[in-house]
């Protein structure tokens, strides 16, 4: 792979690549971006990447739009440098983007069973029950080995409200509204997350 930037640091910085797919076809990737200051970004959309796998939560700190893209893979030029190519699926013709985050949560079914009473996933993960009240039960894991610990908090029903994991300084918390539910209801309700790091 060959790699370039163009543009001091901490600014807009133009991007250059060239590499080869899992095809051995070429591609050929070249960005240039306004040069006005980077600006906050925030949550992006998914934009449908990996729709039917995974559910993905992109964070993106500060980004600049492009002005002008060129994307060639094998020999096709896929790029748009027009507004016709702008849908509310992609909003953009390019971002550079700055201190970026993905939350990769995979769509898979995991079952837990119940032993005394700490709780387990069938993957191994131990989930030991930390605090109760009326309202929730905190369970927290710990990786052995690892900084990281993950916090779910349920209702006393078994709803999913809080899931956090926590990584050294980093914190990611995903709240569902209603609670999520592990088994399906008869006429479930639409469930929104919110996320805080």
């Amino acid at each position: 792979m060959q790699y370039a930037r163009r543009g001091a640091a901490g600014q807009p910085q133009g991007v250059t690549v060239h590499l080869q797919d899992k095809d051995h076809q070429p591609v050929d990737i070249d960005i240039t971006v306004d040069a006005r200051p980077l600006r906050p970004a925030g949550l992006t959309n998914q934009s449908g990447h990996g729709a039917t796998s995974h559910f993905l939560v992109f964070f993106r700190e500060q980004h600049a739009v492009a002005v002008q893209n060129r994307v060639v893979i094998a020999g096709e030029d896929f790029s748009y440098n027009t507004d016709e190519g702008i849908t509310e699926r992609h909003t953009a013709k390019a971002v550079y983007s700055t201190n970026v985050y993905t939350v990769v949560l995979p769509f898979l079914t995991t079952w837990v069973r119940y032993a005394q009473d700490p709780h387990a996933s069938a993957s191994g993960p131990l989930f030991v029950p930390t605090r109760t009240t009326a309202e929730e039960v905190v369970y927290t894991r710990r990786a052995e080995g690892a900084p990281d610990v993950v916090q779910l908090v349920m209702t006393p029903q078994g709803g999913l409200q809080t899931y956090t994991h926590e990584s050294g300084p980093y914190r990611l918390t995903i709240r569902f509204t209603p609670p999520l539910v592990w088994e399906p209801a008869a006429s479930p309700e639409p469930v929104t997350y919110s996320t805080q790091n």
